[in-house]
């Protein structure tokens, strides 16, 4: 409570009060209210607001003695249920400003014998509290014509590709902000991330509406939709049924192609044939993107066309300056809102430095910088700040990566890059085990890895650009720099001199973490984003919001378009290549080195087989496998060429459901001008139960094939 009063311009401080009866969390309860001016009017209106829910607990909020005094500094003593109801008017009166924490601070028991367990007893208390409150004033009020409400709602999560990269992650952690408000959620993904690269689609815009009417939603929430080369169109279908809102975790939605626009204006007035960016992800044919262009604006601004929900203020003011460009040629404009972001902070939380360095195989005795983000990606601002750190000269420093690594890129400063993670809990380990976590990115919609960072009391630096600026809080979460990368290393030089000053900045962010990006925080900033761009009602949020007792469970991914295999590529993979009839070389992928990792699927836990179909141009190849992070051998593969296929038989203890295998080569291409690190050529992998596997060989001639690779690799 004390930080979030220092940190806002606030009067009134309001979190969580949880409800228990008989020892136990039934509920958990925060007022809808928005931050700033306590609502007067909306006090006034008990039926509408007051009663539905909308204010205070009496517990759940602190206020300032010079709120105190400004209002009067006196309760009615002689109020038996209204002596807090009448307080809350003489502060909205006396201009009261709200903010509102993600963060439990008071523990409330509910019980039969409270004088407000039944509702007429204090009813009519209210009334004739309001009515002396307006009589002293000599005003009148009028409740207002509210549209029909629900507190809980039937919502569709769509998006591309499911829980994955940054998008797919966010996506998910707002659904389960959702459900903690007791939201009944569907999740649909357009593919299968296995299918991923491959050039048909595999769907039609039909096949996604089929599915996501088959959820029946009171409202559909569209996240990313590049990576499945979705038609624009479908937003238009979508709304034709549903109240739909669009996620801006980049800008797709308002431009022709591109993710982000940099220093290109053209999505203002058009994006055309000349896109600077046209073979950049998500990559486009410069014919496609005018026409691409124009569906979006059309779809964004028809009568009923999708609601903008923006992860920062900055994004959602690049959103409505591009959609107030062409105002004119619109019959609506669509509404924006912004909302937050929410985190897992039971996984995002301070750990042990040392253990974690050692359990990620880091150095106990370094200055480590993590970057969150691959070094290659220009918009990430990697190199630069790499040559601005190493004029510094710091003797003990070591920068870590995280994101796609680059092993041929040579580094001014010692750099030890630990490639893409998807295990959450892994990169909390990470970010637990630096000293610092540093952004050089000039151009985010938000940061997402940021506050992973300062949730687990790493603090964190960025450029005071973008939506960095309103990830790093200056002063209590990290450190805001000039827009240049010496700004940035002269930031990191200061707090790298100053251990009490990492440490201060530790404490207090992981508090402000609590406070702000909590999963309770954000699914009360997604309850006002919806409500303020629900001004028909359509979608029709209620005023009470109450978490659940327990975490909530979410559903599956239901994909629209699946691949039934046995696995996917995760990591080190390449996309689905074409056939090469001349070496008989049907559809497949190259696996990098120095390594791949892949995801296969069990449909109960036990020994498997796993029969790697594969062609090896080059001698001397080596493949250790790994699953799960147990070693599971390391083979001699024969060398084939590019026209001969091998396969190569291990078995695997597997869990059920999903596994990580890992495949560690020994040599690889490193002659490619791509700086594509091709190792091996995968055409397929297998997976069965070794008992079916016996079965099936003793019914085959097979076995002797196998026993053969067996013997020869295994």
């Amino acid at each position: 409570m004390a930080l979030a009063f220092d940190t806002h311009e606030a009067d009134l401080v309001a979190g969580i009060c949880r409800l228990y009866r008989e020892g136990e969390l039934v509920a958990q309860h925060v007022t809808s209210c928005a931050d700033g001016p306590l609502p007067l009017e909306d006090l006034l209106d008990l039926d509408g607001a007051w009663n539905a829910g909308q204010f205070f607990y009496q517990p759940e909020v602190m206020f300032t003695r010079a709120l105190w005094q400004r209002a009067g500094g006196y309760v009615h003593d002689w109020l038996h249920y209204s002596m807090d109801y009448e307080m809350w008017l003489r502060f909205a009166e006396a201009g009261a400003r709200l903010h509102v924490i993600g963060r439990p601070v008071a523990w409330f028991r509910l019980h039969d014998a409270q004088k407000t367990h039944v509702t007429a007893r204090f009813q009519a208390e209210l009334v004739t509290c309001r009515k002396d409150f307006l009589r002293q004033r000599d005003r009148e009020f009028t409740a207002p014509v509210r549209p029909a409400a629900r507190n809980r709602l039937r919502i569709t999560m769509l998006n591309d590709i499911g829980p994955f990269y940054g998008a797919g992650i966010a996506h998910v952690r707002m659904a389960r902000a959702l459900a903690w408000a007791g939201h009944e959620i569907s999740l649909v993904s357009i593919l299968d991330r296995s299918i991923l690269g491959i050039e048909s689609k595999h769907y039609t815009s039909e096949d996604v509406l089929a599915r996501v009417v088959e959820t029946r939603p009171d409202l559909v929430i569209v996240g990313n939709l590049h990576a499945a080369d979705a038609d624009a169109f479908l937003l238009a279908e979508l709304c034709e049924h549903f109240p739909v809102c669009v996620v801006m975790h980049d800008f797709w939605s308002i431009t022709g192609r591109c993710a982000y626009p940099g220093t290109c204006e053209k999505y203002l007035g058009g994006c055309d044939e000349m896109c600077p960016t046209a073979d950049e992800y998500p990559v486009m044919a410069p014919e496609r993107i005018a026409d691409e262009w124009r569906k979006k604006r059309l779809i964004l601004g028809a009568q009923q066309g999708p609601s903008l929900l923006a992860n920062s203020m900055w994004a959602a003011g690049i959103a409505e300056h591009a959609l107030s460009a062409d105002a004119e040629n619109v019959v609506r404009r669509a509404p924006v809102a912004p909302f937050h972001l929410s985190f897992p902070l039971d996984i995002f939380r301070p750990r042990d430095m040392m253990m974690c360095r050692e359990m990620l195989g880091l150095p106990e005795d370094k200055f480590i910088v993590l970057l969150p983000g691959g070094v290659s990606d220009p918009r990430k601002g990697a190199l630069a700040f790499l040559d601005a750190l190493a004029r510094l000269g710091l003797p003990d420093l070591l920068v870590v990566t995280l994101g796609q690594a680059d092993p041929l890129q040579k580094f001014p400063v010692a750099v030890q890059q630990l490639g893409q993670i998807h295990d959450q809990l892994k990169v909390a380990m990470a970010n637990s085990a630096a000293d610092l976590v540093v952004a050089p990115s000039r151009e985010e919609t938000f940061g997402q890895a940021v506050v992973e960072a300062i949730a687990c009391g790493t603090p964190a630096l960025g450029y005071a650009l973008s939506g960095t600026c309103e990830a790093i809080r200056d002063g209590v979460t990290g450190m805001l720099a000039d827009s240049d990368p010496g700004s940035l290393a002269a930031a990191v030089h200061y707090l790298y001199a100053r251990p009490e000053a990492r440490r201060e900045l530790s404490s207090w962010g992981r508090i402000y973490v609590e406070n702000e990006w909590s999963e309770f925080a954000a699914s009360r900033r997604l309850y006002l984003a919806l409500r303020a761009v629900d001004a028909d009602g359509r979608i029709g949020m209620g005023r009470n919001i109450r978490f659940l007792g327990m975490p909530p469970a979410l559903p599956a991914f239901q994909s629209v378009a699946k691949c039934e295999e046995s696995w996917r590529p995760c990591q080190g993979i390449s996309q689905m290549q074409h056939a090469v009839p001349k070496h008989g070389l049907g559809p497949h992928r190259w696996a990098y080195g120095p390594g791949a990792v892949v995801e296969l699927f069990a449909k109960e836990a036990g020994l498997h087989r796993v029969l790697i179909s594969y062609r090896n141009p080059h001698a001397g190849q080596q493949m250790a496998l790994r699953c799960n992070g147990a070693k599971c051998g390391r083979y001699k593969l024969t060398q084939t060429g590019y026209g001969t296929s091998r396969m190569l038989v291990a078995n695997v203890p597997l869990e059920q459901g999903s596994n990580l295998l890992q495949m560690a080569f020994a040599v690889w291409d490193t002659t490619r001008e791509d700086l594509q690190l091709q190792a091996i050529i995968v055409t397929e992998i297998l997976v069965e139960p070794v008992a079916m596997c016996d079965h099936l060989a003793r019914q085959t001639s097979a076995a002797k094939l196998l026993s053969a690779v067996w013997g020869e690799e295994g």
